[in-house]
Order: structure tokens, then sequence, then C-alpha cells
């Protein structure tokens, strides 16, 4: 008799819930991924998941489509975990906006995204994460 297989999952499966306008949703459970990091995500996320422009959306998906979804819960609550300046020069070049990015790279990766359509994702967050890196930071300051 052979063992059962181990589930070595690196992502458990997130609880989403929509909310009253549509467009977001409730994480209902905690996440994490395992890899040279421990990223976590705890319930009570509210996210608009992928923030993807509607030009690309044909390329990429909508916004809770495809195997990158739960990549982008994880980029979203860092990104708004993370964003400290509002300052438009360091929002673009902040190591921690681009470690957020590569974690969104390497978790889509892993949940089977086409590389290449993980490669389109990290270069559109990379040309455009600025933008809501510093909204981000600027609700942080508010909120401290």
């Amino acid at each position: 008799m052979t063992p059962a297989p181990l589930d070595f999952s690196p992502v458990r499966y997130p609880d989403l819930r929509p909310l009253p306008n549509g467009r977001r949703m409730l994480l209902r459970n905690d996440i994490e991924y395992r890899a040279r990091l421990i990223w976590r995500t705890r319930r009570g996320l509210i996210t608009d998941g992928a923030s993807i422009p509607s030009f690309f959306a044909w390329l990429v998906g909508g916004p809770f489509e495809g195997r990158h979804r739960r990549a982008a819960l994880f980029h979203d609550d860092y990104y708004a975990r993370c964003a400290r300046s509002r300052n438009l020069w360091r929002a673009m070049v902040s190591k921690r906006r681009a470690v957020v990015d590569h974690m969104l790279f390497e978790i889509a990766a892993a949940d089977g995204t086409h590389p290449l359509r993980c490669l389109v994702i990290w270069v559109g967050v990379r040309i455009g994460g600025w933008w809501a890196w510093r909204r981000h930071a600027r609700i942080r300051k508010v909120n401290i």
C-alpha cells in the first residue's frame, strides 16, 4: 500500500465574498504563500482584485479571473501595508515596491499562470503601480 501524496501547495485557496458595491470583495480567511519568504494576508482584506486597465483586460482577464487572482490579493495587501512615501520619485524607485511586485510575479507563476502573462502583469505593475503605491501612502498617513 502506498502512502497518500502530500500536499505541498504553496497557497491556500482564498474565501472571497462580494461586497454590495459589486466591484470589491472581502477575504474571509487567512492565506499564506511559502517560498524564500513567508507572505501572509489576513482575513478582512477588502480588495478590488487585479487592478487591470480596461484596455489590457482582453489580454490578462478581469479583476477576479485567472490563475493570478490569488497573487493579486497578496499584492493589494502588501501595497497597503508597505507604502510609505507619497513622493513620486520615491514611489517609482522604492525597493519595497519592487519586492512586492516580484512577489506578485512569483505567486502568479507558482499558481500556474503562463510565464508570458506573468511577465505582462509584472511589467504593468512596475510601470503603473507607483500610482497605487502613492495612494496607499496617502491613506496610511491619514489613518496613522
